[in-house]
């Protein structure tokens, strides 16, 4: 507990290792004045926080009912500057060569705004690829699922008939319901039957743009957008770029901010009139 403490502080504050360490055992002593406390050295505090073992928090019972979830992935910088000032300024042998940035994909309960989901990944890992073990990570009922164009996938919709979720994803402009392809005499997908009536649906109006556009009123495709703000959340409170300089590290560095972002979310919400 104390090495995830540390880091939480360091997350939370923006310190580095040693400024870290000064602050906890400062901190500690306050609380237990009558207790002698020790604090690990900074070295071994940071590489104790990359060999964690973390997992996601929830602060929120979830809905009974099934959560209406929303998907979306965002990019963070490795370095300290963006991926484009290395590339555009640094030395080629030392930053082309390097992944600058990585992933994070995460799934979010809309009701209670908890994230009960995350990955990581590279930064060429399409958004569509991490969903298998992320929606194993959660468990049902699920009530709806929202997402973007790049989540418009067969393996998406599996998943989601195993739920029973009602999928909330935009079809591509060019998209073709089951009976317009060619191989016609096959078996129509169950699973696809959801994405068939959206595109349907979309083409009742004079153009496609219109069609999604109240479609997307129609359906409340909109409330995706918190899960846009929790991305703004993440990288406003936390900073643009991962601290930590290990793979195992990184992902503990990326679920204690996940928990952190969990823990507001429980204390309150803004209540707009």
């Amino acid at each position: 507990y104390m090495f995830e403490y540390l880091l939480t502080i360091k997350l939370v504050l923006r310190l580095p290792w040693r400024s870290t360490i000064g602050f906890a055992e400062g901190l500690l002593q306050k609380a237990f004045q009558s207790k002698e406390v020790k604090v690990p050295d900074y070295a071994h505090a940071s590489r104790e926080a990359g060999k964690l073992n973390l997992k996601l928090k929830q602060y929120l019972p979830r809905s009974k009912d099934g959560m209406e979830l929303a998907f979306d992935s965002t990019g963070v910088n490795v370095y300290t500057t963006s991926g484009y000032h290395k590339r555009k300024y640094g030395k080629q042998s030392l930053f082309l060569k390097r992944n600058q940035w990585k992933k994070i994909h995460l799934a979010m309960d809309l009701d209670t705004m908890q994230i009960v989901a995350v990955e990581y990944t590279d930064s060429n890992t399409n958004d569509c690829v991490p969903i298998p073990k992320l929606c194993s990570e959660i468990p049902p009922p699920v009530k709806s699922v929202r997402a973007d164009g790049a989540y418009d996938t067969k393996c998406f919709y599996e998943i989601m008939e195993q739920w029973g979720a009602t999928a909330i994803i935009p079809p591509d402009i060019q998209a073709k319901a089951q009976d317009e392809l060619k191989n016609r005499f096959k078996a129509k997908k169950t699973y696809l039957k959801q994405r068939d009536e959206i595109i349907k649906t979309i083409r009742q109006y004079k153009t496609f743009k219109d069609g999604l556009k109240q479609w997307k009123i129609s359906s409340k495709y909109h409330r995706r957008s918190l899960v846009e703000a929790c991305m703004f959340r993440l990288k406003r409170i936390f900073g643009f770029y991962l601290h930590q300089k290990t793979e195992r590290g990184r992902k503990n560095e990326i679920i204690v901010k996940m928990n952190i972002l969990n823990l507001m979310s429980s204390y309150g919400r803004a209540c707009y009139i």
